[in-house]
């Protein structure tokens, strides 16, 4: 092998270890947010709480990790626990709605097979939680959504919200707190990495329209939802910054010792 082949290959090694796994799909490129597992448990009040977590953020939802290309108006967080079963925890915050009108509400769809598709498939979900407190889940029939009613409240699905203030917006804002059973939203058939959106519309600022995650995504277009990537870790301190400065260390270091000048050796036959 070529010695450029091989320090091209071992630097591109050592950025791949640096990136997350994530599976190659269809879903929305760009969007991917990495599940880690729980330093804190979350207090469910439907606020965002203290706890021991003391970095920035502090708090319960500082060890959790901020999904990319969020809108400005609202934001999202996940980890889990596993207390007895595992328990899918998400913080939404719709950080400039500052009422709770009965047109308002959170959305949340998650694609347990990971399987996609141009309309909503059977083991696809979406729970809505509208501004009267009501929630209402729905599961795919292959075109389009149908009431799913085969759900115990909290065993399976937990919700809480509050207007209150958090580390994001010193206002107070509509926030909300939810569990997920994953013992009953089984997502081990997409390998523990489901697609996920996550929208809230504010209906006192109907010009607006809805807030999505990802970005002018349907709620019945799965092939446009995002990536949650489980891990067992917790969140690194510098959300692996070391790691990748300490790969891009053996990469140079590597290709110094492939690429340095060394003395010829010449081989006489006889």
């Amino acid at each position: 092998m070529k010695k450029s082949v091989l320090v091209a290959f071992i630097v591109l090694f050592c950025s791949l270890l640096a990136l997350p796994v994530a599976l190659v799909s269809a879903y929305a490129e760009g969007y991917e947010n990495t599940n880690y597992a729980a330093i804190d448990a979350p207090i469910m009040d439907g606020a965002w709480s203290a706890g021991s977590w003391t970095f920035d953020p502090p708090g319960e939802w500082g060890d959790s990790a901020v999904p990319p290309l969020l809108p400005d108006t609202f934001l999202w967080r996940e980890k889990w626990t596993q207390p007895d079963v595992i328990l899918q925890h998400f913080l939404i915050e719709a950080l400039t709605d500052n009422t709770t009108d009965s047109g308002d509400y959170f959305e949340f769809c998650i694609d347990l097979d990971a399987n996609g598709g141009t309309a909503p498939q059977a083991n696809d979900f979406r729970l809505t939680f509208d501004g009267d407190g009501t929630l209402t889940v729905y599961e795919g029939d292959g075109s389009g959504w149908v009431e799913y009613t085969d759900y115990v409240v909290p065993d399976d699905i937990q919700i809480m919200d509050s207007m209150d203030s958090s580390p994001s917006n010193d206002n107070d804002h509509w926030i909300l707190e939810f569990d997920l059973n994953k013992d009953k939203f089984d997502i081990s058939g997409s390998g523990y990495q489901p697609w996920l959106r996550l929208a809230v519309y504010d209906a006192s600022n109907d010009t607006a329209g809805v807030q999505s995650w990802p970005l002018d995504s349907s709620p019945d277009v799965p092939d446009e939802w995002g990536l949650e990537i489980g891990t067992t870790e917790n969140i690194p301190e510098a959300l692996t910054v070391g790691v990748v400065i300490l790969l891009s260390s053996v990469a140079v270091a590597a290709s110094f010792y492939f690429l340095r000048k060394r003395p010829q050796v010449k081989f006489v036959v006889k």
